[in-house]
């Protein structure tokens, strides 16, 4: 065997090696990740890790899906919220790397981020830029990969959730003096075997302030199809505020917004976040 012969061999050889890797790889993270794809409608709290070749770091967390109808992927349901390593604050007199107060938001679209159920990433975040990739390793309940020498690691816990970071600690607000959420049905039916309603939601306010912004959380509200809700604005599939054409909510007014979705009993609605407070 002549150099050249003897070059391209090795060539060879070392492309061969690494698609094996990359097999083994999948195949420890499509067992790993099984026990999230066994059943429609398996959610996951999820951390998320982000570390640059320049030593910064990137804090993120949220909650996640899997889904018939909404996603064939674990995806997620909310913004996730971050924190940087690099964004300091005072606290007690002393510095703090990873200030909450300029806390950040990765996505404002549902499936933005997805992981597939044999290891592959994809993150459409506004913060953070667009990647895709194979994860590198999976052990327990620990995920990596590393592209463009930037180290991605994540932390799932099935069926637990995460709150956003930056929320209010302590009791949970309540906004019952401020915003009441009055729902009524205008027509039932029958398709397929399933009672769907056509829901007619009123966002009150009843306060002394005007609205500014508001966002909103539901429970119980299965919709026919991701497309059937009008008059406000979707941040994912259990989080919506105000339409962008609604500029505010003035004291005694209210805004309406309807939806198609499966059964006859009116779903309930929270309030998460209000301005001003």
């Amino acid at each position: 065997m002549n150099r050249s012969e003897n070059n391209i061999f090795k060539i060879l050889l070392f492309l061969l090696l690494t698609l094996v890797n990359r097999c083994r790889g999948n195949e420890q993270c499509s067992q790993v990740l099984s026990d999230y794809f066994q059943s429609s409608g398996t959610r996951a709290a999820i951390q998320m890790t982000t570390i640059y070749p320049n030593g910064k770091i990137l804090y993120s967390r949220g909650n996640s899906l899997f889904e018939r109808g909404f996603s064939n992927d674990l995806s997620n349901v909310d913004s996730y919220y971050g924190i940087s390593s690099t964004e300091t604050a005072c606290f007690q007199s002393k510095e703090q790397p990873f200030s909450v107060k300029k806390s950040f938001v990765n996505f404002f679209d549902s499936r933005s981020f997805s992981i597939s159920r044999d290891g592959f990433v994809s993150i459409y975040s506004v913060s953070q830029g667009s990647v895709s990739f194979n994860l590198t390793s999976c052990r327990g309940q620990i995920l990596y990969g590393v592209v463009n020498d930037v180290l991605y690691t994540f932390h799932l816990v099935k069926d637990q959730k995460y709150q956003m970071i930056g929320r209010e600690c302590g009791t949970e607000p309540v906004y019952d003096d401020r915003v009441q959420f009055v729902t009524k049905i205008l027509g039932s039916w029958v398709d397929n075997g399933d009672t769907y309603s056509t829901f007619e939601t009123e966002i009150q306010n009843v306060g002394n302030l005007e609205i500014n912004a508001l966002v909103f959380n539901q429970e119980g509200m299965e919709l026919k199809h991701p497309s059937n809700i009008w008059g406000v604005s979707v941040i994912s599939k259990y989080q919506f505020s105000l339409a962008n054409y609604i500029h505010s909510i003035a004291p005694s007014q209210y805004v309406k917004f309807s939806y198609i979705a499966r059964g006859m009993v009116p779903p309930k609605f929270t309030v998460s976040y209000i301005s001003p407070k």
